[in-house]
């Protein structure tokens, strides 16, 4: 690299892989109903290999949105994704506006820890309107793929979005 345009080719060979065509080859593809990750595959990708994975079992029913004071969080991304920006976004409003240190619905899921055949997955966080929908389009394959492996069917219960909608809701 120091030597600019002063070079001498000693020996040459065929490319036979790219290292990351070889990985793709062999990548684990999932399917909407799948138990992984620490949960239950809910949406996929085109590839089948990129989606969102929800909890087998809801949390907590009875659990504030906020965390004890009223404000705007202007967490209003919707979409794929956008669920996890947003659960940032609530946090650090709520400290910004008023926190009173009890567990709200953004918290609990930012924190969640599950452990699931030996390994714990941490990277959980309060689904947009979107990947709630998804969820609810799933629901019966969630529920049955849910309760074969010790978890619990969706209840009739409200859930909670990360993406605000109205404050005074």
């Amino acid at each position: 690299p120091a030597g600019g345009t002063n070079y001498t080719i000693t020996a040459r060979s065929q490319l036979m892989s790219v290292p990351y065509a070889l990985h793709a080859k062999n990548a684990k593809t999932y399917k909407v109903g799948d138990f992984a990750q620490g949960g239950i595959v809910f949406m996929v990708d085109e590839s089948g290999q990129h989606g969102l994975v929800c909890t087998k079992t809801d949390q907590i029913s009875e659990i504030k949105w906020n965390a004890g004071t009223n404000g705007n969080t202007r967490a209003y991304g919707d979409g794929l994704f956008a669920g996890e920006m947003n659960t940032a976004i609530i946090i650090a409003a709520h400290v910004a506006i008023g926190d009173n240190g009890n567990t709200y619905a953004a918290r609990l899921c930012s924190g969640l820890k599950i452990t699931e055949g030996g390994k714990t997955y941490g990277d959980w966080y309060l689904p947009s309107n979107t990947e709630i929908m998804g969820m609810y389009e799933n629901k019966a394959i969630i529920n049955k793929t849910a309760t074969a492996n010790g978890g619990s069917a969706f209840g009739s219960i409200f859930y909670w979005s990360s993406t605000e909608v109205d404050l005074s809701f």
